[in-house]
């Protein structure tokens, strides 16, 4: 080596122990951790998917019951049976 390289190395060096700078390996530990946060935020919200289409069909459920429920309690009173003829001609005269 010259002695102009030499000197360069030294003042790079010097440089370098004031400005802080990022090694490779330190950027690919960065970029895995990007990583990972990605790849755990996909499997969250992947989760939180099956889990809201899991209370969907159980409230859908649940609505489907009170509805019998209710179609029970108003058919047992004659609401909603439709009207026969009979009781119709029985009523107008």
């Amino acid at each position: 080596m010259s002695w102009l390289s030499k000197g360069l190395k030294k003042i790079e060096s010097a440089i370098a122990d004031v400005i802080p700078h990022q090694s490779a390996a330190e950027r690919r530990a960065k970029a895995d951790a990007v990583n990972t946060y990605y790849q755990q935020k996909q499997s969250a919200l992947e989760e939180q998917g099956k889990i809201s289409a899991q209370r969907d069909i159980e409230q859908r459920r649940l609505q489907e019951k009170q509805i019998r429920s209710m179609r029970r309690r108003y058919r047992s009173a004659g609401f909603m049976e439709p009207m026969s003829d009979i009781g119709a001609q029985e009523k107008l005269g």
